[in-house]
């Protein structure tokens, strides 16, 4: 099909925080940015994600980001529950439109939680 073949794939760039020393100022650099994490992995991102954040609100300048899409996997409900509450929700206000959060909770062992949950 001549249509599937005129249209160029998306450029793709995967890289890691090499000791940059300013983090906030790389992810700025680029239209968009994934993040991509598992269960308590995503503790060095909440602090990247609040900066940015704090940072695109509170700056006149213009920026590359128009996107930040955080995918995380975890399989503690207690842990997905109070992250939501506590980093997401606010980030999700913050950034509107331009944030997509992909959560995905794996087989919990933890059977009690979910029950106990049910009786609130």
């Amino acid at each position: 099909d001549n249509h599937n073949q005129s249209r160029s794939a998306p450029k793709l760039q995967i890289k890691g925080f090499f000791g940059t020393q300013n983090r906030v100022a790389e992810l700025l650099q680029h239209d968009t940015v994934a993040i991509i994490s598992g269960g308590i992995g995503i503790v060095p991102f909440l602090s990247l994600i609040q900066q940015t954040t704090q940072r695109l609100l509170s700056s006149s300048s213009s920026f590359a980001l128009e996107r930040l899409e955080l995918h995380w996997a975890c399989r503690e409900r207690v842990l997905i529950d109070y992250m939501v509450q506590e980093y997401f929700r606010p980030m999700i206000r913050a950034w509107a439109s331009t944030t997509n959060l992909s959560l995905q909770q794996d087989q919990d062992d933890n059977d009690n939680y979910k029950n106990n949950n049910n009786n609130k």
